[in-house]
């Protein structure tokens, strides 16, 4: 399948985040009453996709991509891939991904990039500035000052870390703290000692994350600004009030990961204008597979992922894969087809399990309209090809193709 070209020649920006939603887990019935539930919170996973100008502002005519899964951050990694390789993400001028400082996130950067053979050159990574800068604030809370000074500090601290200067931000916090860290690290080596736990020191957390991401480059916000390129997730936080919180999260509102998948990729696609394009589409993949059982299994990709000759390994988690009504279990590893063919423009349904009307099929090509273009069957010494112009006909003319040997 070959990717499309709608992200060509233009500066992409991604942003991924997670909101919050309930999440309905059924209990056993107990002496005939009426089974009861809990209802723990889960995080979905949405990314936007759009494009700037060379200020840095979204592109008037350009269109906004939405997508979210109530599924892990593995799911998350697989669904942005399969979008950006949908819409042409390989032919753009430049690539940006931002976030909030999520590990499970930025862990999973880098297979994406792999995966779609961005080339470096293209790439930048952005921390969101305000959560940078929401941790220097929570470091200086960590210090005892009185709010007058601490909002003072603050202030002039955040004024550094905007000016791309992370190095002078994170030695005048250590330098602020150098008592509280010393007197930390010296009770930690006394449990060490006594053979207890060591405690985590809040003030080293927040210093240890500023020192990692302006060591990664993400903290690049003089150089991100000269380019044009955004410092903030906005975008997505404005996505994540519009998908989650209007529609799925409200009083008595708990969801099964069936229903939170379906909803939330339904309101995604009315959101980006993609629902009359994804309608045809899957009234297209009805007509080759009426079954509604599809599950979706992502592998590991985060850094921790083994790595064999300088090439991604991957393994399945152990972790209960929930049903799901859009996506199938992938039979081998890389994104799954599966997956594609929900989000593909131009889709080829192939493989040994497609089947319609009960006859084997080897290969079924969709158009964007939802009209299929050939049908090759399986045990036909001369492979068959026949162009279709209309959805209406096509069950007729599948039931002739598929009855008995072809003349």
């Amino acid at each position: 399948m070959e990717p499309g070209n709608a992200l060509h020649g233009k500066d992409v920006v991604v942003e991924l985040d997670g909101g919050r939603m309930r999440h309905r887990e059924n209990k056993a019935a107990v002496d005939g009453k009426h089974p009861k539930f809990d209802a723990p919170w889960r995080e979905p996973k949405l990314l936007v996709i759009y494009c700037v100008d060379k200020n840095g502002k979204k592109e008037k005519d350009s269109q906004v991509i939405l997508d979210a899964t109530f599924q892990g951050a593995d799911h998350a990694a697989e669904l942005l891939a399969a979008t950006l390789y949908e819409y042409g993400a390989e032919g753009a001028k430049s690539v940006t991904f931002i976030a909030d400082g999520a590990t499970c996130l930025w862990d999973r950067f880098a297979w994406i990039v792999e995966t779609l053979k961005l080339p470096a050159s293209k790439v930048s990574y952005v921390l969101d500035f305000f959560h940078a800068s929401h941790h220097v604030s929570l470091a200086l809370s960590h210090l005892g000052y009185s709010d007058a000074d601490r909002r003072a500090l603050y202030k002039e601290l955040r004024h550094e870390l905007r000016q791309s200067r992370w190095a002078n931000v994170v030695a005048r916090l250590e330098e602020l703290g150098g008592a509280l860290l010393q007197s930390a690290h010296a009770d930690n080596a006394r449990r060490l000692s006594e053979g207890e736990k060591a405690l985590p020191i809040p003030l080293e957390t927040e210093l240890n994350y500023l020192r990692h991401h302006g060591e990664s480059g993400h903290l690049c916000y003089v150089k991100f600004w000269r380019r044009g390129l955004p410092l903030g997730s906005g975008a997505v936080e404005s996505a994540i009030r519009r998908v989650v919180n209007l529609r799925l999260k409200s009083n008595g509102m708990f969801w099964s990961p069936e229903n939170a998948e379906s909803i939330l990729h339904l309101r995604c696609q009315v959101l980006s204008t993609e629902w009359s394009r994804r309608r045809v589409e899957l009234y297209a993949r009805r007509l080759g597979e009426r079954s509604r059982l599809w599950r979706w299994s992502a592998l590991d990709r985060s850094r921790s992922a083994r790595s064999v000759g300088g090439k991604w390994a991957f393994h399945r988690r152990n972790a209960a894969i929930p049903r799901s009504s859009r996506r199938r279990e992938p039979p081998h590893n890389g994104i799954a087809p599966q997956l594609a063919l929900l989000r593909r423009s131009f889709a080829d349904f192939t493989g040994p399990e497609l089947r319609i009307m009960g006859q084997k099929v080897k290969k079924l090509t969709v158009s964007t309209t939802g009209d299929i273009k050939t049908v090759t069957k399986t045990d036909s010494a001369t492979e068959p090809t026949i162009d279709l112009s209309r959805v209406e006909k096509v069950l007729p003319l599948l039931q002739k193709i598929l009855s008995g040997p072809q003349s």
